[in-house]
């Protein structure tokens, strides 16, 4: 159900909702293959994904960081996860991208 193209509908950080379209967009592309990119703002990281116990674990290529997210929501038409990154809560809800 993960493995699609994803955007951002909403974006909270520390409690504040932001418009994702506000910031450039957010967007993930998940693959079968473990791999995702991650696009916000314009700028685009990569890496690979897993998911364990209810939680998606996001290995960046860059800077070799790991960033674990709770899960809050997941379907076909819908994903939701959040996770502290940065020091403060990120919470992103996502819908399938369309082409």
């Amino acid at each position: 159900m993960i493995a699609k193209d994803w955007k951002a509908t909403e974006l909270v950080l520390g409690g504040t909702t932001v418009s994702p379209d506000a910031i450039g967009g957010v967007y993930y592309s998940f693959a079968n293959d473990g791999k995702f990119e991650y696009t916000e703002a314009g700028q685009t990281q990569d890496g690979t994904w897993e998911i364990k116990d209810n939680t998606i674990i996001l290995h960046y290529n860059e800077g070799g960081k790991t960033v674990e997210k709770q899960i809050k929501d997941i379907s076909e038409e819908k994903l939701s996860f959040e996770g502290e990154e940065h020091g403060m809560l990120r919470a992103v809800t996502l819908v399938p991208k369309k082409l």
